[in-house]
């Protein structure tokens, strides 16, 4: 396996255990219309790995999780971006291709163009150790 498509797999990876916690995550950004064509439901979790550095063993992504909602009261926000970061602050995996490890580097309140919408951010560094 090459690592392209070891990145497509981790990846992946990343999707599933941001989806386990809450079913609308997307990666990238949140399409206006869900599967039956109506507007995305809030509270939804969007994720992007917009960097990386490898100067030498291991590389280092950024994971960005940006948590959205649309309620004037953020306890269901605070649940949500506490649970997803649960669940990727300190995780390992280790498959055939490659080993990561992820360390939450803060958790910030992001205040949006429209008062209406209440946004967290979590920013995590992923070390990945391909395998050859």
């Amino acid at each position: 396996m090459t690592q392209d498509s070891a990145i497509v797999e981790l990846m992946s990876c990343i999707q599933s255990r941001i989806a386990a916690v809450h079913s609308r995550t997307y990666k990238g950004r949140a399409p206006e219309k869900d599967a039956n064509g109506k507007p995305v439901k809030f509270p939804y979790a969007v994720w992007r790995l917009p960097n990386s550095t490898q100067q030498e063993l291991p590389e280092e992504l950024i994971l960005e999780v940006d948590t959205w909602d649309n309620k004037a009261d953020t306890t269901a926000l605070e649940n949500l971006t506490s649970e997803i970061d649960g669940h990727l602050h300190g995780w390992n995996h280790v498959t055939d291709f490659y080993g990561m490890r992820v360390f939450r580097m803060n958790r910030l309140e992001v205040l949006d163009p429209d008062p209406a919408i209440n946004r967290r951010k979590l920013r995590y560094l992923v070390r990945v150790y391909f395998i050859n």
